[in-house]
């Protein structure tokens, strides 16, 4: 005989209500813009940028940082390409760091950041490339102080507790991370050092002299009525004082001595009227002054052809492929055909490509399909099969 069982009641007929917590996670980072560049003089976009900045600092902070707000107030327009520009030789304002993130699918600014940025090893002590991308924020092509600097910076390595072992990978380079800075007309002000408690407080003069007032001495000759209403009488002026030393006969007769005569006069004019003809002769056998010597115009940086650059990238791509697929098949460079195969090879898998070469990045599962069929042609027999 089977046992009866009552089923259980769902918690909306039960008379419970489920009850969910949700936990608030402030976001970390803050997106200013989220574009692409444009390249003067083509038609090509490096695409899939994204400009963030980190929250840690205030929000009051963000909206006093000229960088962050040119940036949003770019939102949903295009942002000019300006050339390469050294960071040695510009004023930057690094005091917010502001992050530039490139979309794993955007494959042409990829390569474009990576030839600019990667081509030169970084010696710096802080880690950062010598060389940056100038953008500008203003209209296209003209440089001014809204323009921006993309550069590169060494991202500090995670510190690995797994001890080394003889089968680990070979170490790998770290990842440039790359910032915005932006540039400034001037060097940047040094920050002022704000009062502490044992700074010695600034001095003024008092108003009112301390101490007992000096009292003058009675002078029994000069201090008698008669003195004192002559003094009070009438007070000596500068002007009584000069005219008094004017009427002075002893002193304009010393003027008059003093003065030279006439025919001192008409020798000196005779003498000023003789290196004056002198020096009038002297003027027509000058050497002519030297032109006045004009600085010379800063010539503009040449903005970098993408055509070229692409093209670059993608035959290096073909000719890194090549070699290791003619290496997995045993054919190595001691072999005295390597060469002419090589070439064979690679010039092909090109020449198939040509169409895409200038245009995008190059499809690696059509470059090795070329490559394959090409090698197949040369060493008929030792190519593996795919299954």
């Amino acid at each position: 005989m089977a046992v009866a069982t009552q089923k259980p009641l769902p918690l909306a007929k039960a008379g419970l209500t489920r009850e969910t917590s949700y936990v608030y996670t402030p976001p970390s980072h803050r997106l200013l813009f989220r574009g692409s560049l444009s390249v003067p003089g083509s038609r090509l976009l490096l695409e899939g940028l994204t400009f963030t900045v980190s929250l840690k600092s205030s929000p009051a902070k963000l909206l006093e940082n000229p960088l962050a707000l040119a940036l949003e107030s770019m939102r949903g327009r295009t942002l000019a390409l300006s050339g390469i520009t050294r960071l040695d030789a510009v004023h930057l304002d690094r005091s917010t760091e502001v992050n530039l993130d490139i979309h794993p699918a955007a494959s042409l600014t990829r390569l474009y950041f990576e030839n600019q940025l990667c081509a030169e090893p970084i010696t710096s002590e802080d880690g950062c490339t010598d060389v940056g991308v100038r953008v500008s924020i203003g209209s296209s092509g003209n440089e001014g102080p809204s323009d921006i600097v993309i550069y590169g910076k060494l991202a500090d390595e995670p510190q690995s507790t797994s001890t080394p072992t003889s089968t680990s990978k070979q170490p790998t380079l770290p990842p440039l991370k790359l910032l915005v800075a932006r540039i400034l007309p001037t060097p940047p002000p040094r920050a002022t050092r704000l009062p502490r408690p044992d700074d010695p407080s600034p001095r003024v003069p008092p108003l009112v002299s301390f101490g007992k007032k000096r009292q003058a001495t009675a002078d029994p000759v000069h201090d008698t009525p008669s003195h004192k209403r002559q003094k009070s009488a009438r007070a000596l002026t500068r002007k009584d004082s000069a005219s008094a030393i004017e009427e002075d006969p002893m002193l304009s007769r010393a003027r008059e001595l003093m003065k030279p005569p006439a025919k001192s006069l008409e020798r000196s004019n005779s003498l000023s009227l003789r290196r004056s003809v002198s020096i009038a002769d002297e003027d027509v056998f000058k050497v002519p002054s030297v032109p006045v010597r004009k600085v010379a115009e800063k010539a503009p940086e040449k903005v970098p052809d993408i055509a070229k650059e692409l093209e670059k990238a993608n035959k290096a791509t073909i000719k890194r492929a090549t070699m290791d697929y003619l290496t997995a098949i045993g054919l190595t460079k001691d072999n005295p055909e390597f060469k002419d195969i090589f070439n064979f090879v690679y010039r092909g898998a090109e020449f198939a490509m040509r169409a895409q070469m200038k245009a995008r990045a190059v499809d690696t599962r059509l470059v090795d399909k070329f490559i394959r069929a090409h090698a197949d042609m040369y060493v008929k027999g030792t190519v593996p099969r795919a299954k």
